[in-house]
Parts: C-alpha cells; sequence; structure tokens
C-alpha cells in the first residue's frame, strides 16, 4: 500500500515538474507550526537582497484528528508544487517528500540540521533500536537522500553526523547554526534580556536559575517538583521552560513558567541554567554559562537513547539525580569555566557570521554572484 502511494505521488510530482523553475527558495519543516529562529535569519537576509523565499511549516502529531490530517496532505502537495518550482530547498529535518521523489537536476537541497550539535544518536545510528526505525523503513523511505550539502557545527560533529545522515565529509560544510550569530551578539542579548526584564521585573531582583529539560515520552512531574521544592527563593528565581512538546503543567506561584520567549532566548537572563540531555547544552556553552545536569533517569534514559559523546565524562557541567545538591553546588557557585570553553571550541566552530556564509551558498546555487 506505501509503495502503490509513493508510486501515485511520484506521477503526480512528475506532471508538476513539467512547470517552469523559478529564481526562488524554499524552506520546509516538519519541526514546527512556526518559522524557526534560523529559518528567519537565513529569509530575512534573503528577503533583504531581493531573493524570493517560500516557508512552509507544520508540524503533524499523533493525537492530530483526522480533519488535520487531512489538511497536512495538502500541505505535502503545496510542498511538491514548491519543491517542482524551486531551485533551492533548505531543510531542518527529514522531509519525506524530498528524500523519496526524483527531482529535477538542478534542484539543490541543503539540510540544516535543527540541533546545534550531536549530542543523541539519530538516523542511521539509532537503525533497528528503540528510539529508531528498522533498515527496512530506511530504505523504503529514502531515509535522508537527495542532499546535496549538509551544515554542520563542527569537525567533531561532522564525524557524528556522517554516521546519522549516511552521508561522507566531502557532503558537509562546517556551518554553525544561524542562531550563533545572535549567541555572540552583545548588542542582541543585552536587548533581549532588557525586553525580558521589562515582563518579568522580579528578575532584576536575583540571580535567575533556568531549567530547561529534554521532552520525554513518558514526562516526570514528581521529578520537577523535587526541584522546585529544592530552590532557595529568597535568593533566586527559578524559571522553567519545559520542552514545546511537553504536556506537563507547572503550577507553582514560586517559579516563572513562561510562553511568550524560546529558551534561546531565555538564556539571556540566566545566570545558571539546569538541563540534562537536552542539545541545549552547546547553546549554553557558547555562552559560557555555568551549567548543571538533572539526570534523575540517567540509567533508564540512556537505555532507550545512546549518545555520540561520553556523556557522564564531557558534558561541562555538574551531574546530580539529587536537586538538593544542585542547588548547593549553585549557591557555591561551583562551575569549571575552563571545560566549558574547551568544550565549545570542539564542537562549535564559529568564526563569523554563519547566516551571511549559508546566504552565499544559496546564492551561488541559484547563479548569483
Amino acid at each position: 500500500m506505501l509503495k502503490l502511494g509513493m508510486k501515485i505521488l511520484q506521477f503526480i510530482y512528475n506532471i508538476l515538474k513539467l512547470l517552469p523553475t523559478k529564481d526562488k527558495v524554499l524552506f520546509i519543516s516538519r519541526q514546527d507550526d512556526n518559522i524557526s529562529l534560523d529559518f528567519k535569519l537565513v529569509v530575512e537576509q534573503l528577503n533583504h537582497q531581493n531573493i524570493k523565499t517560500v516557508v512552509l511549516t507544520r508540524r503533524l502529531k499523533k493525537d492530530d484528528s483526522v480533519l488535520a490530517k487531512i489538511r497536512y496532505c495538502f500541505h505535502m502537495f503545496r510542498q511538491m508544487y514548491e519543491l517542482a518550482t524551486s531551485k533551492v530547498v533548505v531543510l531542518d529535518t527529514y522531509c519525506i517528500l524530498v528524500s523519496i521523489l526524483k527531482h529535477k537536476k538542478d534542484l539543490k537541497v541543503i539540510q540544516m540540521w535543527h540541533a546545534l550539535g550531536s549530542l543523541k544518536k539519530f538516523g542511521y545510528s539509532v537503525e533497528g533500536k528503540e528510539e529508531g526505525t528498522t533498515k527496512e523503513v530506511n530504505s523504503m523511505m529514502k531515509m535522508h537522500k537527495n542532499y546535496d550539502l549538509l551544515l554542520t557545527s563542527s569537525k567533531e560533529c561532522r564525524k557524528n553526523f556522517m554516521e546519522a545522515f549516511n552521508y561522507d565529509a566531502s557532503s558537509f560544510a562546517i556551518i554553525p547554526l544561524p542562531r550563533v550569530d545572535l549567541l555572540n551578539d552583545k548588542k542582541y542579548l543585552a536587548s533581549k534580556r532588557k525586553e525580558i526584564i521589562s515582563k518579568y521585573g522580579m528578575l532584576k531582583k536575583k540571580k535567575n536559575i533556568l531549567y530547561a529539560p529534554t521532552f520525554r515520552k513518558n514526562e516526570n512531574a514528581d521529578a520537577i517538583k523535587k526541584l522546585i521544592d529544592a530552590v532557595d527563593y529568597e535568593k533566586f528565581n527559578l524559571i522553567i521552560k519545559l520542552h514545546p512538546i511537553s504536556s506537563l503543567e507547572v503550577d507553582d506561584d514560586r517559579v516563572i513558567k513562561d510562553n511568550d520567549y524560546t529558551t534561546l532566548e531565555m538564556l539571556s537572563v540566566a545566570d545558571y541554567i539546569i538541563t540534562d540531555y537536552s542539545a541545549i547544552i552547546f547553546e549554553i556553552a557558547v555562552l559560557n554559562k555555568p551549567l548543571y545536569l538533572y539526570t534523575y533517569d540517567f540509567d533508564s534514559y540512556t537505555d532507550k537513547r545512546d549518545f555520540y559523546i561520553d556523556y557522564k565524562n564531557e558534558i561541562p557541567g555538574i551531574m546530580s539525580d539529587d536537586p538538593k545538591f544542585i542547588m548547593k553546588e549553585i549557591e557555591k557557585n561551583n562551575f569549571d569555566m575552563k571545560k566549558m570553553k574547551q568544550f565549545s571550541r570542539k564542537y562549535v566552530e564559529y568564526d563569523g557570521n554563519s547566516t551571511l556564509k549559508i546566504v552565499d551558498i544559496i546564492k551561488n546555487y541559484l547563479g548569483i554572484n
């Protein structure tokens, strides 16, 4: 049935490919319904240079209604039309139609993966494992095929991405994501900090702890409560930024549960960050801010999901399953900044404006000097 459906899609696409190709750049994401920061920065720069862009972002969830799934089918037909008439497509995740369809020879595909660095294994690295898909499914869905260029943040991450995407080193460009431009922009960080503090005035009065955990299928509300209870609110504010797809509700007047700013934006006001297995670790490393790892489920999590990095020995943060211990370390301001800087240099090789470098690659594909 699946093979028949793919043949039907290819037949429709072949008709659409008869349409003329236009000088436009297509951005496709299944990560969210809204445009990502990285896409936004590149799109703004392209538009500033009068280059036409089309952005298609939509996330299909397992519990979506039948109507929502039907709408997504029409969204895929829109993807097909834009793919058939674009010169360049930029992705930040796996896109079914990009991989399974046969495209015009002049269509160029850039994979700008949504995670800054390589932390948790994915793609072909977890083929046949609990967190991955089978070899048969990967083959049938042509997982991560048809890419002309893949971006990665360092030579170390390239080695891991080569395994995850099943491409050789020559297919990669070492260019960290555009968001790193903002993390290195002191004026942007100061402006964002001022904006957030104007909304949450209490953040100016105490040191701020940001808790930003990764998403889990089986979320643990009790573990979060233990962390909340461990904080001394005479000395600290606790900001909680759960994963965007988390269904947990935090109802405690002692904490700031924000829904208006992204985790990246909240880093501008954070004096200390607590996380676990989230790739936000790489952004924290770029900012050189104190990192603490609340890993209450380390053994069970690692049984299901392996890492590219030697987590216990290499991640530059104090690790514990006891939130009281973590709070004591924060109060002592105990943190190895030297290790953080070494980690940042190893995994995020940043030497200038990532956004403009990506734009230059796109312009080259478009034949614009």
